[in-house]
């Protein structure tokens, strides 16, 4: 980061002048876009110790001064600092998933499933006219003149042109995130026999390594319809912040596939699941564990062309199914497949893969 007044929902993209650091996006369609400072982060990469002793590298050789000469209490002193300068100078920026992004409604309205861009006011989103550089899409809409909030999904790349909104969208609720779930472990310490392996070499490798229920790394979102595992969501223009089936050709509005056992689950917003019998929406409404990566069954059909391992998959005419994508635009791609299907529907291994 370069700069310490950025706060949550602000756009960011890479400064030119100065690798590795970002700064709010001042410009429309922006080069480098790299996505939006989330303010609860699910799960967090790059908090390492590295970016402790980048904080302030005289602090950090005091610190390790310190501790060989056996001096803790100052060591510990000072790692207190370095935390404290690191979490100054560093921001948790969402590269992809469900966060509330800043917006201004001064260059147009947002419609759910609209691309979104940089847009001239800094660190502030705008819905896209034209192809270029984008963060993800919007999930709700935004019809102020002015600046304002929305969830969308963060999936930074390039879009093709604005997408279009079937239908007025309904209300909204206010964003939600929660922390990471879903990794299994037994809650006791391995020794190290348990833990390392000896190899015909004599090197040694881990016995049992952790690992996940699954390799799929998924956000729970709301679905306005019933679901299934496989199912193919996209966002729904009728019911801003919410999924629904896919059901159009190569709909660029895609977010994923519904897993039942995420490896990784982020998110959870429970709160934005109307009541029974409220007159928010449908009682039945529920969240979906949406893979946004790995591996996950996926429902697909042939009938729009058989199904090679290999090929990039998107949203088919029939509903929560994937097809092969015989003209793959930017935005529509939703999978690669790891398995055939020659003829009719089914259910085959894919890889979520979200461009």
């Amino acid at each position: 980061m370069s700069d310490p007044t950025l706060e949550p929902g602000d756009v960011v993209a890479l400064r030119l002048d100065a690798p590795g650091f970002v700064s709010r996006a001042t410009r429309a369609y922006a080069p480098g876009l790299v996505g939006v400072v989330s303010a609860r982060p699910g799960f967090v990469t790059g908090n390492s110790f590295d970016a402790e002793e980048q904080a302030d590298p005289a602090l950090a050789t005091r610190r390790n001064e310190a501790r060989r000469a056996g001096d803790q209490e100052a060591a510990q002193r000072d790692t207190v600092e370095l935390m404290e300068q690191r979490a100054a100078q560093l921001r948790p920026v969402a590269l992809r998933g469900q966060v509330p992004v800043k917006v201004d409604g001064v260059y147009g309205r947002i419609a759910p499933g609209d691309p979104l861009t940089s847009s001239p006011t800094p660190g502030h989103a705008m819905a896209m006219t034209g192809p270029g550089q984008g963060i993800g899409i919007a999930l709700e809409a935004w019809k102020g003149t002015g600046p304002g909030q929305i969830l969308a999904f963060i999936n930074p790349g390039y879009f093709g042109a604005r997408g279009s909104s079937a239908t007025e969208p309904g209300p909204t609720g206010e964003p939600d995130l929660a922390s990471v779930a879903g990794i299994e472990t037994s809650g006791e310490r391995p020794s190290a026999t348990q833990v390392l392996a000896e190899t015909e070499t004599g090197a040694a490798c881990p016995r049992d390594p952790l690992r996940s229920r699954s390799t799929a790394v998924a956000e729970y979102h709301p679905v306005s319809e019933r679901f299934e595992e496989g199912d193919v969501l996209v966002a729904d223009p009728a019911r801003p912040g919410l999924l629904r089936l896919g059901r159009i050709d190569a709909d660029a509005m895609v977010v994923g596939i519904v897993t039942n056992e995420p490896g990784v689950g982020l998110g959870s917003g429970a709160e934005r699941i109307p009541e029974p019998g409220s007159d928010t929406g449908p009682p039945h409404e529920a969240h979906a564990a949406v893979a946004l990566m790995g591996t996950v069954p996926c429902k697909a059909d042939a009938g729009y062309g058989s199904i090679r391992v290999g090929d990039l998959l998107t949203a088919s005419p029939t509903p929560g199914h994937a097809m092969r994508a015989v003209d793959p635009r930017p935005g529509t791609v939703v999978a690669k497949a790891l398995e055939p299907l020659d003829a009719g529907t089914g259910t085959i291994r894919v890889l979520v893969l979200l461009r």
